[in-house]
């Protein structure tokens, strides 16, 4: 999830609450900087007088996140917000009537390939396997993954 527009907060930190989706029920989880396979993680810190270059914040309270990204600058549009609900970003196991939850693998997959870069994961017939469709960050093929389910 894109991490909506930023604002200065003073010096190098940034700050948004322009998030696009309920963040009062939700964390930011993590913060990814750049494209995913070359990017990095941003560290995640306790309070907005600890943060330095290449960390975060999340402001539950105030439904605020701040961001001093490596290397500066305003971070719009160069980094990826994680939450913390389960299942996101990964191909999930999970029975119909919700007994059961499995996290199987994330999927890196990238949007920005479209409909087709989606993870697609299809469930083999005797449940034993899943499979599903990966671009690994946009990288130009489109690869199929399989999993045992456990």
């Amino acid at each position: 999830m894109g991490g909506g527009t930023f604002t200065s907060q003073s010096g190098e930190i940034y700050k948004t609450r322009d998030l696009t989706f309920d963040w009062a029920e939700n964390k930011v989880n993590a913060v990814h900087q750049g494209p995913f396979q070359q990017g990095q993680w941003l560290e995640t810190k306790g309070s907005l007088g600890e943060v330095t270059q290449g960390s975060f914040y999340w402001d539950a309270g105030a439904g605020t996140l701040y961001v001093w990204q490596n290397g500066g600058g305003d971070p719009t549009g160069n980094v990826r917000l994680y939450d913390a609900r389960p299942g996101f970003e990964a191909v999930v196991f999970v029975r119909a009537d919700g007994s059961d939850y499995r996290f199987l693998a994330h999927h890196w997959s990238s949007e920005a390939g479209g409909f087709f870069s989606l993870p697609s994961p299809q469930i083999s017939p005797d449940g034993r396997l899943v499979m599903w469709r990966s671009n690994m960050n946009n990288s130009g093929r489109r690869d199929i993954l399989v999993a045992e389910v456990p």
